[in-house]
Formats: structure tokens, C-alpha cells, sequence
């Protein structure tokens, strides 16, 4: 639990100073690298003075893929410079052709609704599945419910010779540790803390 609450809370963090940074000092950077990314593609279209439409929505979930990568424990360093870098290329190329396929379908606003729809419904799955799949054993570890301790019964005991919980601790240790181990400090000591009575 407090490892999932420190996930959390990690991932909120993170993600609300990516959001600030993105938004104040990173999206026109970004949109302009973009634009002439895909500049040489106008040239080729009939409407080639059509406004370029952006639908800018990839940097949001980049964000959060990177939020998740960076805030999963139990990641070697090396596999989240890996993880990071793939992402990257992965929403720069998503959102290259996202942008390339709307330019050829900017004179039909239907067609151009269409690439909205699926774009957005694509991202947050492209999102997910590039953190859960290299990330599976860390996940599972992050949520799995925590073993159960078997409760012993108060009239059990955990004996300290052997290690195992047995009724009627001083008869067990008399037959099966002799006497003597009844006399012998680190019992003595155990059966002090346990309030048993040799």
C-alpha cells in the first residue's frame, strides 16, 4: 500500500511539472519543429496554402507515458532511458502522420472528423501499452496484494530451537530438544519475551 500510494503521488508530481513546463515553454518549440517536419509534404497537395491543423493532443499523453516510465519503481535506470527514448519516436512518428493524414484529408471536414475520432481514441492506448508492456513484472509487483501472514493460535508457539509452531511449547522442547536446551540462554530469553513459564 505504501508503495502504491508513493507511485501515486510520485506520478502526480511529475506530471503536473511536465504539464507546466510543456505548456509554458515547450509547445510552441514543439509545434514549430513539427510544422516544418512535414513541410515538404505541402507542395504535393492541390490545397497547398490550406492551414496546417495540429491536432496537438500527442505531447499530453507523451507527458503522461512519461510520468508512468519515470515514476514505476523497480526500473533499472538503463530500461528507462530505453523506455523513453521508444516512446519519443513512437508519439513524434504518431503524431507526424497523424498531421501528414490530415493534411490530405483537410478539404473533406467528415473524413478529417473521422482521423479526430480515431486519433484520440488511439492515444491513450498507444499511451498504456507502451508503459504495461515492458513494464509487466513491476506492475504486478506495484499491485498485487499483499501475502497474508498466517496468525498463530495464542496457544501456539513458535519454538526457538526448530522453528516450528507447536502446542505445548516446554513439553515439545523437553522431548524433542532434551532438557538441557530448556536451560539454555537463547530459550530462557524466548520464553522471558513469550511469558512462558519453564
Amino acid at each position: 500500500m505504501k508503495e502504491r500510494l508513493l507511485f501515486l503521488a510520485k506520478l502526480v508530481v511529475i506530471s503536473a511539472v511536465g504539464f507546466y513546463l510543456w505548456k509554458n515553454f515547450a509547445s510552441q518549440p514543439y509545434t514549430l519543429f513539427l510544422n516544418r517536419s512535414i513541410s515538404f509534404v505541402r507542395p504535393f497537395f492541390i490545397n497547398s496554402n490550406a492551414n496546417l491543423r495540429i491536432l496537438n493532443k500527442v505531447p499530453y499523453f507523451y507527458l503522461v507515458f512519461l510520468s508512468m516510465v519515470l515514476a514505476t519503481p523497480h526500473t533499472p535506470i538503463l530500461r528507462r532511458i530505453k523506455l523513453l527514448l521508444t516512446g519519443t519516436l513512437v508519439f513524434f512518428a504518431f503524431d507526424f502522420f497523424a498531421v501528414f493524414f490530415g493534411i490530405t484529408l483537410i478539404v473533406n471536414q467528415s473524413n478529417y472528423s473521422y482521423l479526430s475520432a480515431t486519433y484520440h481514441t488511439l492515444l491513450p492506448i498507444l499511451a498504456i501499452a507502451l508503459w504495461i508492456v515492458p513494464n509487466l513484472s513491476q506492475i504486478g509487483r506495484l499491485f498485487e496484494k499483499p501475502a497474508l501472514v498466517p496468525q498463530v493460535s495464542p496457544r501456539n508457539r513458535i519454538c526457538p530451537v526448530c522453528k516450528k509452531e507447536k502446542t505445548g511449547l516446554l513439553d515439545h522442547i523437553r522431548s524433542s530438544h532434551s532438557e538441557k536446551s530448556l536451560r539454555s540462554w537463547k530459550v530462557k530469553r524466548f520464553l522471558a519475551k513469550t511469558r512462558v513459564e519453564a
